[in-house]
């Protein structure tokens, strides 16, 4: 259980999303304001719904269920095994298809096959405004809704809570899982929040070449990322059989 608790933790302080959001918080007239926000937002929801699945609806649903820590570890690992197949399959199709013939080198009569770009309505333009306009304010309140949409639970984290719910482990080992997970899945908040009170230009620039460095990963790396982290949770659930 542990295992796959830290190996799920780490892996959330890499998403592109939350260090993106992250980023742009930090650009505020007050970002530790922000952040302070985003992360209370973010904890409450995680540890509130956690709460909730292991020891309000645990009783009622997973005990009626022949499902084990063990088995859950290997269902977790198998998904990210196929995830991991997925985007290999991609990116060896697109390399084949890079390979073949281009249908660009085949001469067209451009301007018959103009593209229509339709002019968007003005109700999808002043949305667009409105929303822009919303980013761009200063108020706390807004990073506190985005963190409630990063803390949607995920399939991922339910199906954690769901290993922790059937390892059975003492009630206080299982929220001690439980907010390991929110402690280590917090780092990437929690550290910039603490550099910005000393050198906070310092924070975004590191913070701006993190984002950078994840966006410009491959779909290979994520596919090999994913097979070590699925081989890993088949590992340690065989293990626990």
């Amino acid at each position: 259980m542990w295992t796959t608790v830290l190996v799920l933790a780490i892996a959330v302080n890499f998403e592109p999303t939350r260090i993106g959001l992250i980023t742009l918080m930090l650009s505020k007239s007050r970002p530790i304001l922000h952040l302070l926000a985003f992360l209370c937002t973010t904890a409450a929801v995680t540890i509130g719904v956690g709460v909730l699945v292991l020891f309000v609806f645990h009783h009622g649903f997973f005990l009626d269920l022949d499902i084990s820590g063990a088995k859950v570890q290997i269902g977790m690992g198998v998904i990210a095994l196929v995830a991991a197949a997925g985007l290999a399959v991609s990116v060896l199709g697109a390399r084949f298809s890079r390979r073949s013939p281009s249908a660009a080198t085949i001469p067209r009569d451009t301007a018959a096959e103009a593209p229509f770009e339709p002019v968007p309505p003005r109700a999808l333009a002043r949305l667009t405004t409105h929303a822009r306009g919303l980013v761009q304010r200063d108020s706390p309140w807004l990073s506190g809704v985005m963190g409630l949409g990063v803390a949607v639970p995920s399939v991922d984290y339910m199906a954690l809570l769901v290993l922790i719910a059937t390892s059975d482990s003492a009630p206080l080992v299982q929220l001690g899982a439980l907010l390991t997970f929110v402690v280590i899945g917090d780092v990437v908040v929690g550290i910039p929040l603490l550099c910005c009170l000393v050198a906070p230009d310092r924070t975004r620039a590191v913070l701006v070449t993190l984002r950078n460095w994840i966006r410009a990963r491959t779909r290979r790396d994520l596919a090999i990322v994913l097979a070590v982290i699925g081989g890993i949770m088949i590992a340690v659930g065989f293990h626990g059989l």
